[in-house]
């Protein structure tokens, strides 16, 4: 009996193992967002969305957000210095970003 209830075990198990492989869970980048939406601030070195952007400036072809007026002046004043720090951030927010903005 206990050989009979081993050896299902064991059919179960391997029959398991050789299943379909079972998809991969989604990347950060699968959420239905729309990246477009959001917009660089570089001087609190995030991003931001763009329609809760409090200003914007345009330096060398490219806009850029503000969460307030005081970064915005920041910006203005050494704009060079600020495109360069923008370069290292995302071009897509992380998943846990857009799901606090989803949950607001």
């Amino acid at each position: 009996m206990k050989s009979l209830i081993a050896l299902a075990l064991a059919v179960a198990f391997i029959a398991g193992c050789s299943s379909a492989p079972q998809s991969s869970p989604p990347s950060d980048h699968s959420w239905n967002a729309d990246y477009a939406t959001w917009g660089k601030d570089p001087v609190a070195g995030k991003l931001i969305p763009k329609n809760t952007a409090a200003a914007q400036s345009e330096y060398q072809g490219v806009t850029y957000y503000f969460q307030n007026q005081g970064e915005k002046q920041t910006f203005d004043a050494n704009p060079a210095f600020y495109a360069k720090a923008a370069e290292g951030i995302a071009s897509q927010p992380s998943s846990q970003h857009m799901m606090t903005q989803k949950m607001k």
